[in-house]
């Protein structure tokens, strides 16, 4: 399944993405490695098809297991307790209500 890339504002962007006058793209996922692990390399091929927007009907079935609003509470907890990290400042506001 082809998933239909989600598209910003401009004025929503801040001034420092513009300012980016050099992209580097890395051939190795570093961050996500560790154990070699059947979970891992699911995790690993699923965000090398999310990347490429070929995510298929079991990677949407995952995500949708995983929102917030179908975990139990003992998770939801842990999740408040978790750093966030957004790209727009209008999530942050959003998380921060």
């Amino acid at each position: 399944m082809k998933m239909k890339p989600e598209y910003y504002d401009l004025k929503e962007i801040s001034g420092i993405y513009r300012d980016i006058t050099k992209v580097i793209i890395l051939e190795k996922s570093y961050r996500q490695t560790g154990s070699d692990g059947k979970e891992e390399t699911e995790f690993l091929e699923f965000l090398y098809r999310l990347r490429q927007g070929e995510c298929t009907e079991d990677d949407v079935e995952n995500i949708r297991r995983r929102r917030v609003s179908v975990l139990k509470e003992e998770d939801r907890k842990i999740l408040d307790e978790t750093l966030h990290a957004y790209p727009m400042r209008w999530m942050v506001r959003e998380q921060n209500r």
